[in-house]
Formats: C-alpha cells, structure tokens, sequence
C-alpha cells in the first residue's frame, strides 16, 4: 500500500505499490483527476517509487503520466524513545516514523507535472468496435444451471437445500450496469432459493474498454435486494482486492450482505438440519508475476472454527484450493474462471486462469468423492467478450439423494 503524508494544507493521495515497486494504484484509469502538482505521494512497500506514474484517463482514452518531483526510500523502522507512535518525528523533515512499519527517509516526494497525451487511432477504434462486438457477447443470454447433488451429512427424508450462486459479476458501464445487476437480483430471487452466495470479483475488470466505473456502493446496493430466508453470504475475489479489498468488504456489509473471510457461519434449514458455510479469504490477494500469487486463505485456520460434525460448503473464489479441500466438506463453490469466457467448438477454452487449466475450468467436479461446481460466472474479465459462456445463475439443491446435473 501507498501511504501518503505531508505538512498541514497539501494535497496527498492513496496508492499501491508491490515490493517491485510496481504501480497498482486504486484509481488507475483517471490519474488525470487523482493527481495535482504539489500532491505528496509516499511508498510503504516498495524500495523506491518510480519516477513517474503512467495510466488511461477513462472518460477520453488518454494516456496520463503522473511525473514525480521527488521520491521517499525506506529504512527500517526504529521507535524513538519516549514518544508515542503516532508522534514519531517531525512532520517535514527526514526521519518521519509510523506506527508498527517503517521508517521514511529522504525528502517528501511531489507531484511536479501531470502531462496528458491524446489517445492514439487505434486505441480509439479499439475503444469504439470491440465494446460494440462485445455488447452481443454479453448481454445476449442469462441463463440458470441446475445441479442436485446428493451429500454425505445431509438427510435423505429432509427437502433439498436449495442454493443460488452468483459469480464473477464484473460491474461496469455499460457491460454490467445497475440494471442488468438489478434484472439478475430478480432472477435470482425469483428461484426462492434458500441461501444465497457471492463468489467474488464484483469489479470492474475490463477498464481499458469500458466508458464508465459503477462505483462500489451502487453495485452493492443493488445486491442489497436479493433475499432468501437463511440471508446472503460472500466472499471477495482478487479483482476485489487489486481494487480495494476492504472498501468492498464494507460495501457488501453495508448493504446486509455477509462477508466470510477466513470464516464459518452455522445455519439451520428445513425440519432442523444443520450445515456449516465457511468462506475463505482470496488465494490471489497479490500477484507476484510468472503465475505466482500470494493469498489471505487458511484453509485448516478457517475449519478449525466448526465445532461439530454437521456437513461443510465451502465458498471459495478460485477452485485452485481443491485438492487441498479435505473429504469433511461437502461441496465446494467457486468462480473465478469464467468457465474460460470463450469456449471454441472442437478446442474448448483456450484462456482458463489457473494452474490446473482446463481441469477446474467449469462445472461439477468429483475427486476422491469430494465435490466442486465451478460457475462460468456473469461479467466479464479484460475483454468484453463472451463466446461459449452465457452469463449464468447456478441454482444446487443438496440433498442425501443421488445426484443428477443439468443445464436448465
């Protein structure tokens, strides 16, 4: 995370910066209107920050670059003692502590001169046909998949459970707005379901195509609105997070919606059987590049909070977790692939984002008696496009009986 301080009266603004010094700043597509010359900008993770910042303004498609006058390093941390922590040092001179991080060291760095360059020909057209060619893609078809699976735990003269899922919403303008997110919401609660999941990834994720962000409260506003009788549960997804993880956490709660971090919830439905949902945190919080990613999970942390032997569903974002899910859970539910978004006929997804590929890219998945429906998902990831892939809402009824799936 980026810090950002300065003497009373300037301007400071919040970024992200990894250990590489890699700029993932929250608001990447509108630096025009982030950054002001005078604006203090400090790393806390990174070494150094670069010189200069580069994005898209998203309104124009201009590319912005953020030139800095000057940067802060790092140095270890070190108390003073006899001063609390929120008074380490002097405001504007060189040895500025914070609480339980660093130590900044140098001059403050500032924003010197924000220059803005006209979008070039082929950014413009890129910007005009593809986002019409993906407007078919997308909101062509929404459809419901229906699984009934029979569960080791579950009782067999007890009703099904029923449960909606909901993955990968992607909420942008004008290929997931509030009133598409608002006609699945309707959907969904026209299913009567008994509970109700969010699987992650409620962002944006295809900035360098849109033409407008939804911002967090209105998305989570309209979710506000779905309703089963054991409530809404979610978990975050690591487009959340490169966001901003927190804002939508409190986002969804604001809005009613429960999120499980690392967390279970034990529910009881029908004539009094019980059922633990456990919710764990995001496997890909942090890119670390070539495929490596590091992750909030605790999977054995996050079981070890169910204290009796009622059956486990387990919300997970990435299915990656899998074969590490032990035989006590039940079922696993999980997004994050978008069931590969294109799916070509005779070859399948080309694109699946995870190291198992194409094993976990969509579906029911049985291993070892132990099983996992992977949903293909709602919006879209860097292109607006979907091929192959409609839309969908999974709809699972669990019960002791044999399983049958099916499309519906």
């Amino acid at each position: 995370m980026i810090a950002a301080d300065g003497p009373a009266g300037s301007n400071t603004r919040l970024l992200s910066v990894d250990a590489g010094g890699t700029v993932r700043h929250r608001h990447r597509g509108d630096l025009a209107a982030l950054f002001r010359p005078g604006d203090l900008v400090v790393a806390n993770e990174a070494a150094t920050l670069p010189a200069s910042l580069a994005g898209t303004h998203e309104p124009t498609g201009a590319r912005i670059e953020v030139r800095l006058a000057a940067i802060w390093r790092l140095c270890p941390y070190r108390a003073q003692p006899g001063l609390p922590d929120t008074d380490q040092g002097p405001e504007t001179q060189n040895d500025r502590s914070f609480p339980n991080s660093v130590t900044f060291c140098g001059q403050p760095g500032g924003v010197s001169d924000v220059v803005q360059t006209p979008p070039s020909l082929r950014r413009r057209m890129r910007r005009r046909i593809l986002p019409a060619l993906g407007r078919i893609g997308v909101r062509s078809k929404l459809v419901v998949t229906r699984y009934d699976l029979g569960l080791p735990g579950f009782e067999r003269n007890q009703r099904p459970l029923r449960i909606a899922g909901l993955a990968d919403l992607h909420a942008c303008d004008p290929w997931m707005p509030v009133v598409r997110i608002a006609d699945i919401v309707a959907r969904v609660n026209s299913l009567q379901p008994d509970l109700i999941v969010l699987l992650g990834d409620y962002v944006n994720a295809i900035s360098e195509w849109d033409h407008g962000w939804v911002p967090m409260g209105d998305w989570a506003a309209a979710l506000a609105n779905l309703d089963a009788p054991l409530g809404v549960f979610a978990v975050l997804g690591n487009h959340d997070w490169r966001e901003d993880g927190d804002a939508a956490t409190a986002a969804l709660e604001d809005n009613g919606i429960h999120v499980l971090d690392n967390d279970v919830r034990r529910l009881t439905f029908g004539d009094g059987q019980p059922f633990w949902l456990a919710g764990l945190a995001d496997q890909r919080v942090v890119d670390l590049g070539w495929g490596r990613f590091d992750g909030d999970d605790d999977l054995p942390g996050t079981l070890e909070r169910i204290d009796d032997e009622a059956p486990v569903i387990l919300l997970a974002h990435e299915p990656d977790i899998f074969p590490s899910v032990p035989p006590r859970v039940a079922l696993t539910l999980c997004g994050h692939t978008h069931g590969g978004q294109c799916r070509f006929p005779l070859v399948g997804p080309v694109v699946v984002p995870s190291r198992y590929w194409r094993r976990y890219a969509y579906g029911h998945v049985v291993e070892d008696d132990r099983h996992m429906i992977v949903s293909g998902g709602l919006g879209c990831s860097g292109l607006p496009i979907r091929f192959g892939v409609p839309s969908e809402i999974v709809l699972v009824e669990v019960s002791g009986q044999s399983p049958t799936e099916g499309p519906g």
